[in-house]
């Protein structure tokens, strides 16, 4: 697109005809404009780091965020935003609450289980970054132990499958 406001989007699928479905969508508004695909976490990391999108959309069944996100809310999957809602209806503060969404991520791929070494190959980070957050998202929620952790997760609900969100490299 030509217009210069127009968000710039990355569309990462791995099925190219969704990819190519939601691409001719979102051009059809004059807000977006699609710089790039990408069928995999690596070619998505090397053309993020090639044309620098201002949104990158991973899970296309969530495309009414890309507006939410470009108006400077936030957005969170259901099964998330309905455990917060419960916890606030009931007074209840949780620790979830204060974890970034980087410690949210690898908080999901720890409890999937995945090691270390793995969450940072598929994030492309160092391992000692991935460490820091293991010991950060642990003294934040006040856990001591994986075990603990896991079992923590466990009760807010979340998936332990393993993550689909960053595909092993």
């Amino acid at each position: 697109m030509s217009d210069s406001s127009a968000a710039r989007l990355l569309l990462v699928d791995d099925h190219a005809i969704v990819r190519a479905g939601y691409r001719h969508l979102l051009e059809q508004h004059e807000r977006f404009s699609v710089i790039g695909e990408a069928a995999t976490a690596d070619e998505a990391y090397a053309m993020f780091r090639q044309h620098r999108p201002d949104v990158v959309i991973t899970d296309l069944a969530m495309l009414r965020a890309i507006a939410e996100v470009l108006a400077g809310r936030h957005v969170l999957s259901p099964d998330i935003a309905q455990a917060l809602a419960l916890a606030r209806l009931s007074g209840q503060r949780r620790p979830l609450e204060d974890l970034t969404p980087r410690e949210f991520d690898v908080l999901c791929m720890l409890v999937s289980p995945a090691s270390e070494h793995e969450i940072a190959q598929r994030l492309h980070l160092s391992v000692k970054t991935i460490h820091n957050l293991h010991y950060q998202i642990k003294s934040k929620l006040g856990v001591a132990s994986d075990i603990e952790l896991t079992r923590l997760a466990l009760s807010w609900g979340l998936d332990l499958a393993p993550s689909s969100l960053y595909p092993a490299p």
